[in-house]
């Protein structure tokens, strides 16, 4: 098992230098308790397994765990804001992950995270392009009061049965709606059909999203 003290990586970088344990598939165990951030691809396709203990990171970089299949579940501070572009994508073992801390999430962060069930996302204000795709296994998605903006195909291709709980209106979100014939174009950020739930203290609303329109309605 590697273990981290915090201390800076060498040439005095205050991060687990980028790249250090790319496809080092024999890594299955990590002690990162004590590491503030990591640098962009440092455990890319390691075999890194179980439980990932990010207790003290304020941070999670671009691409960091992408394709560590072996990860069950993730321990994050309450004080991590943001996790970055593609940082658990292809993660197909993630099954648990306490998302409530942070305020952004990154392009592509948990696309085909296969195995996640439920997450929360009561403090995030911006949601990135595809960062939920392919999640199939969602069937709960909670939203606060603070989101914002949910970008093109952020939970595309997912489970048509997940229910998207908001704290606040549907309608006060920003989803954009990309030109289909824009060879950037990731699709619409709900797949067609989905519910979403507001209760407001008074009343409970009820919205199907509509992919033509994109928009709940």
């Amino acid at each position: 098992m590697y273990q981290s003290d915090g201390h800076n990586a060498p040439g005095g970088r205050d991060e687990h230098w980028k790249d250090a344990f790319v496809y080092c598939s024999s890594l299955t165990s990590v002690d990162l308790s004590n590491c503030t951030s990591i640098g962009d691809g440092a455990f890319t396709s390691s075999g890194l397994s179980g439980n990932l203990n990010l207790s003290s990171c304020t941070s999670v970089g671009q691409w960091v765990f992408k394709n560590c299949s072996g990860i069950t579940s993730v321990t994050l501070s309450s004080s991590c804001t943001s996790i970055g572009w593609s940082a658990f994508e292809l993660c197909t073992g993630l099954t648990s992950i306490d998302l409530s801390g942070c305020t952004t999430i990154g392009d592509w962060a948990f696309r085909m995270c296969t195995a996640l069930t439920s997450i929360n996302l009561s403090s995030c204000t911006s949601i990135g392009i595809s960062a939920f795709r392919c999640c199939d296994s969602l069937t709960s998605v909670t939203f606060g009061t603070s989101i914002t903006d949910i970008a093109t195909g952020a939970f595309l291709d997912g489970n048509t049965g997940t229910i998207f709980n908001y704290s606040s209106s549907p309608h006060s979100v920003s989803y954009p709606h990309d030109d289909p014939a824009d060879s950037e174009y990731e699709g619409e950020p709900f797949p067609n059909g989905v519910t979403a739930i507001w209760d407001d203290g008074m009343q409970t609303y009820m919205y199907t999203w509509n992919s033509p329109a994109g928009e709940w309605q």
